[in-house]
């Protein structure tokens, strides 16, 4: 569970995306081919993210956008595409919260070595 909570983002950015690719599926003509392409394009991102932080995320909004402006008309893709940078943008460039390890107070030496 470990590696679930450390890759949290990436793991619902990819099934963003996987849905984002399935209404490009299910689209006619141009739209269709924006939205499966710019799916392949925001996984891409993804796996890109380690190596170039910037190219990554314009690479993420490249793909993110033109088929949720040319679907406009549907609030499902524009939601969609308004998630996967939310969630995505944070997690490329590597602003988005991490959870600490509280670790306790180090423990006074005895009383009897402070008196010596």
């Amino acid at each position: 569970m470990e590696t679930v909570g450390q890759n949290w983002s990436g793991i619902l950015l990819t099934t963003l995306t996987i849905i984002y690719k399935a209404l490009g599926a299910t689209a006619l003509g141009a739209a269709g081919i924006l939205g499966i392409l710019g799916g392949v394009a925001v996984l891409a991102s993804l796996a890109l993210r380690r190596k170039t932080r910037w190219g990554s995320a314009t690479l993420l909004v490249v793909g993110a956008l033109p088929f949720a402006a040319l679907t406009i008309s549907t609030v499902v893709t524009a939601v969609n595409a308004i998630l996967m940078l939310l969630i995505g943008l944070p997690a490329i460039l590597g602003t988005q919260p991490t959870r600490r390890r509280i670790t306790p107070p180090p423990t006074p030496p005895p009383v009897e070595a402070l008196a010596r």
